[in-house]
């Protein structure tokens, strides 16, 4: 089995985490601004994800079976 292709989706796993436009909130400086990050901006490699505890992501990911 060959991985070919990971999406990151949102929670609801109905659109592609790239495709869903978040509202942009005006917060004070102590605010929880830019505490949220897409597990693509972690990604060590194309297929390698580390996620901390309590961090939950959902994936959509092609495989290639051979035989």
């Amino acid at each position: 089995m060959k991985v070919v292709d990971v999406v990151e989706l949102g929670l609801g796993a109905n659109a592609a985490l790239c495709d869903i436009h978040r509202l942009h909130w005006n917060t004070d400086a102590h605010g929880a601004k830019g505490r949220y990050q897409s597990a693509e901006a972690k990604m060590k490699s194309p297929f390698i994800v580390e996620l901390k505890p309590m961090e939950i992501h959902t994936f959509n990911i092609t495989v290639e079976y051979t035989i």
